[in-house]
C-alpha cells in the first residue's frame, strides 16, 4: 500500500508496514504501481546529517537527494524519522530527505529548499510533502534536546512540555526558506500507528518504510 499526497504532481509514494520491500523485485513491482518505469534507483547511505547528494547510480552517503532527471528515482528509508519529498513540477526538479530529530536540529529541509532554488527554481513553484514519521506524543525527549531547539530559533509552538513536534519544526525550517504554508503538505500519519514500522515503538527491531518520487521533466 502506497500513500500519496493529491496536490503532488511528480510519481511519488510513502510505503507502509503492510508493503515491504527488501529485493529488487519487490521494489520494481512496488514502482509499476506508481506508474515509475524504466528508472534508476538512488539510494543513500543516511546518516542522521544533512549532507545533500545528486542523485545517482552509486550509493552515497548523505541524508538528501536531488535529481533533475527522470532517469532517477529517489528512495529514503525511515521508521520514526520524517520523509520528506520536494518537487518542482516547472523546473522539473525533486527532491528526497530524511529528517528525524538531528537533520530537522540541522534545517536540512532548508538547505535542501535553497539549494533547488539555486538550481533555478522559484520559491513560488515549489511543493514540499511531509510523510509518516513519530507524533509529538510519542516524541518525548530530556531537556538537553529542547535547549538545543530553542537554540536553533524554533518556535514556542514546536514544545509541549517535554515533548518536540517535528512536523512544525519542518513547517518553520520550509517558511524561512521563503515557502508559505499552503506550499508544505503533510500526511499527519504518526509511525507508532500498526500501519507503520517505528524504531522507537518496536525498540530498534523493525523494518524501514521506503519514501520515493521521480522527476517529470516537462
Amino acid at each position: 500500500m502506497w500513500l500519496r499526497h493529491a496536490q503532488m504532481t511528480f510519481r511519488h509514494g510513502f510505503s507502509t508496514a503492510h508493503n515491504p520491500l527488501e529485493t529488487p523485485i519487490e521494489l520494481d513491482q512496488a514502482l509499476l504501481g506508481l506508474n515509475i518505469v524504466k528508472s534508476k534507483p538512488s539510494f543513500l547511505n543516511q546518516v542522521h546529517g544533512t549532507k545533500i547528494c545528486m542523485a545517482s547510480g552509486e550509493v552515497q552517503t548523505g541524508d538528501a537527494l536531488i535529481s533533475q532527471s527522470k532517469e532517477f528515482v529517489l528512495i529514503i528509508k525511515s521508521a520514526d524519522c520524517y520523509p520528506v519529498l520536494i518537487e518542482d513540477p516547472y523546473k522539473g526538479i525533486c527532491a528526497a530527505l530524511h529528517a528525524g530529530w538531528r537533520g530537522t536540529l540541522g534545517r536540512i529541509l532548508s538547505k535542501t529548499l535553497l539549494q533547488i532554488i539555486s538550481m533555478g527554481s522559484r520559491v513560488q513553484d515549489l511543493k514540499v510533502c511531509i510523510g509518516p514519521g513519530i507524533c509529538t506524543r510519542h516524541f518525548k525527549v530530556g531537556p538537553e534536546l529542547i535547549h538545543q531547539f530553542k537554540l536553533e530559533g524554533f518556535s514556542s509552538q514546536v514544545f509541549e512540555s517535554q515533548h518536540i513536534n517535528l512536523i512544525q519544526c519542518l513547517k518553520e525550517d520550509a517558511a524561512s526558506a521563503g515557502l508559505k504554508s499552503a506550499q508544505v503538505l503533510c500526511l499527519n500519519r504518526c509511525t507508532f500507528e500498526q500501519d507503520f514500522y517505528s524504531y522507537r515503538r518496536d525498540f530498534g527491531k523493525t523494518g524501514r518504510m521506503w519514501s520515493v518520487i521521480q522527476a517529470q521533466v516537462q
